[in-house]
Formats: structure tokens, C-alpha cells, sequence
């Protein structure tokens, strides 16, 4: 990104934000790799504390694997935060100061890298509130939407349907769409907020949520897109790992290669993540344009 001094809200464009979002983890592969290797080798050694006996699928980015011991797993919770903190600081500064974290740097866990841990899950607990609500709105209003145009939907089920039968049961439709929608309205208000993070990153601990709400308004409907495809992206990411973990046969070896997938796809997440809300900071806070 080039700086171009004050620019306006309105010029947000998403094709252009996403070109650069993808371009600038393509680009800088071999910087992004050399930055990132010391976290990703601690992230494969956590996935592999983190899994019950081998042969489990590929664990979620940031979950400890079911069966664990809840001190464990807490402690690897909090390990991984801090481990994709100090990647995304690192990176922020990399898009948007071109500073390249050589030596232990590669590992920070200073001052920024504690706030912005501290501010992801400020930002996610406010946050899963407003796509909780949306949701819960959304599974009121499809029904009584339903009724009013003369389409009346079975009794809720007491028990989970078998996979097979999702699709032709109208009420897991119901919760899809009602999931759907409230992340749909939860996820521009996390991406507007993470702007602070990148001004964590970058030293401005004046910045503050208030400020990052401010200055990204009055563009839902892009940043609603945006934030989406981001998302497909990411989704993308862990879709090719886990193939990647269902390629072995062999129980250890599927472990093994599944927990060096999950620890690329959670290098690359917080690389694809961190771009995306670097360019809206600089697009929105910096003035620049991409």
C-alpha cells in the first residue's frame, strides 16, 4: 500500500482490499515462512499435546482436542493466543512498517503482543453477543415469517436428526440460516474493531475501540462482503489442510502430518486475518490506498 494522505471512507474498495489480502501473503511466502517457522514448530508440538490417541481428525484452529485434561488444555489455549498474537504483531508491522522479524524477535512476547491477546478476547466476547442475538432473532422471525405466509413448520424436534436427514428437515434449515445471518452481522463489527489491534501493533496505544468504530463507518454493506470473504478464504485454508491430514492411512503418520497442517493453516489464518485488518487500517486510519 501506497500512502496518499486523508481518504475518505467512501473509497473503500473490496475487490482492491481482497487483491491485496491474497497478493500479500502469495507474495511474501518465503518472508511470511521465515518469520513464522520458530510459532508454527511450537504450534505442531501443541496440536500434538493437544490430541486424544491418534487417528482424530484435524483439530480447530485455537481448540484443544475433546478427552484432555481441562489444566492442559487451558494452558494450550493460552499458549496458542499468544503464539498467534506475536505472528499477527510481527506481520502488521511487516505490511505496514516493511519490518522484517529476524532472530528471537520472531518470537515476541512483549508489551503489544500482551495487549493485543488481551484485546482479541475483548473483542470476541463483545462480539459473540451480537451474533448470538442475531441468530437468536433470525430462528424467532423465520418461523412466525413462515406462518404469516401460510406455511406452517413441524414440531420442533426433542433430539438431533441423523446427518442424512438435515436436509429435509425444515427447522436444521432454520438454525443454518439463523447461524448464517448472525455471523453475517457479527463479523463487520469484529473486523471494524480488530482495527485496533493493528494500532496496537504498530505502538499507538492511544488508539482505542471507539476510535477504530469511528473511523470504518459508513460502509456496512462492503465490509459485510469482505469480512465474508475473508472468511471463505480462511475457510479455504483449513478445508485443504484437513484433506491434506485424510491422505494417511497410518494412524501416527496422520497425526503427525495433521498437526504440521494444522499449524500452516493457523500461520496462514493469522496471515490472511491480519492483512485483512492491516489494509482497513491503513485505508481508514492512515489514509492510504491500496
Amino acid at each position: 500500500m501506497n500512502y496518499a494522505g486523508p481518504l475518505a471512507a467512501a473509497q473503500f474498495r473490496m475487490g482492491a482490499a481482497l487483491r491485496f489480502n491474497v497478493r500479500s501473503a502469495w507474495d511474501n511466502a518465503a518472508i511470511g515462512l521465515r518469520m513464522c517457522w520458530p510459532w508454527l514448530v511450537v504450534l505442531t508440538g501443541l496440536d500434538l499435546l493437544a490430541r486424544l490417541p491418534a487417528g482424530y481428525p484435524l483439530s480447530l484452529l485455537l481448540l484443544p482436542a475433546r478427552g484432555v485434561d481441562p489444566v492442559l488444555a487451558g494452558l494450550v489455549l493460552a499458549v496458542k493466543l499468544i503464539a498467534v498474537s506475536s505472528l499477527a504483531v510481527s506481520w502488521s508491522r511487516f505490511l505496514l512498517l516493511g519490518e522484517i522479524a529476524t532472530g528471537w524477535d520472531r518470537m515476541r512476547v512483549d508489551r503489544p503482543v500482551w495487549r493485543f491477546a488481551c484485546n482479541v478476547l475483548l473483542i470476541w466476547f463483545a462480539c459473540s453477543g451480537i451474533i448470538l442475538l442475531g441468530g437468536l432473532v433470525t430462528f424467532i422471525a423465520i418461523p412466525v415469517a413462515a406462518s404469516f405466509a401460510g406455511y406452517a413448520l413441524p414440531d420442533v424436534p426433542h433430539a438431533l436428526p441423523q446427518t442424512s436427514g438435515w436436509l429435509q428437515n425444515p427447522w436444521m434449515l432454520v438454525v443454518a440460516a439463523s447461524l448464517l445471518i448472525g455471523i453475517l452481522g457479527g463479523l463487520p463489527v469484529v473486523h471494524r474493531l480488530s482495527i485496533k489491534l493493528t494500532a496496537i501493533a504498530m505502538g499507538r496505544e492511544e488508539y482505542g475501540l471507539g476510535d477504530a468504530w469511528r473511523d470504518s463507518g459508513g460502509q456496512p454493506l462492503r465490509l459485510v462482503a469482505f469480512s465474508f470473504a475473508v472468511v471463505l478464504l480462511v475457510a479455504a485454508t483449513w478445508a485443504a489442510a484437513f484433506l491434506v491430514s485424510w491422505q494417511f492411512g497410518d494412524a501416527t503418520a496422520a497425526s503427525l502430518v495433521g498437526s504440521a497442517a494444522a499449524a500452516v493453516a493457523t500461520g496462514l489464518t493469522v496471515i490472511l486475518a491480519t492483512a485483512s485488518i492491516a489494509v482497513l487500517f491503513g485505508i481508514f486510519v492512515e489514509g492510504r490506498e491500496v
